[in-house]
């Protein structure tokens, strides 16, 4: 199976702009009642009034349709959306785990000891930790030319767990 980017647009069931919703409402009775609307005048307070309470109706309208669709969907919304097939749920939340490198930048004699839960971040914003000591030996030439830690747990040497989030 393949995975396919797809962008899909932003979508609104119902038009929530407060400008929009109270220009077509003052433009209407404008029309109806053949008289201009100043600002300080009474209808058009009614009408500012009426609008405000329009567009937050509109706002849980539009909200709740947006439930009916996964990539809007939240919390209980999400998963009722999986009633739609069988034996399908949300998995729990868990911490990520990923491989992390550390990398000395001088040559040591002695093996080192990176304590567990040093903290590392690719990015500044998602931070990982070390789930237990690792132990990485001197740096050691191998024939050829190439070069590896020594010691034990080298191969411990990159865990790590999420430490954000749930």
């Amino acid at each position: 199976m393949t995975a396919t980017n797809r962008s899909y647009p932003d979508i609104s069931f119902v038009e929530t702009d407060t400008e929009a919703i109270v220009n077509a409402l003052i433009q209407s009775y404008e029309k109806f009642t053949g008289r201009t609307l100043y600002p300080a005048d009474p209808a058009r307070l009614f009408i500012l009034w009426v609008a405000d309470i329009i567009v937050q109706e509109r706002v849980n309208i539009d909200f709740s349709a947006k439930q009916n669709v996964p990539r809007y969907a939240e919390g209980e919304y999400l998963d009722s959306l999986a009633e739609l097939f069988k034996d399908t749920y949300r998995l729990e939340p868990e911490k990520a785990k990923t491989t992390l490198r550390y990398t000395l930048s001088i040559k040591l004699d002695t093996a080192t000891v990176i304590p567990a839960g040093t903290r590392a971040t690719p990015d500044g914003d998602v931070v990982f930790a070390t789930l237990q000591d690792l132990t990485g030996g001197p740096v050691v030439r191998r024939r050829g030319g190439g070069m590896h830690a020594g010691g034990r747990n080298r191969e411990r040497l990159c865990s790590g767990a999420n430490q954000t989030g749930g």
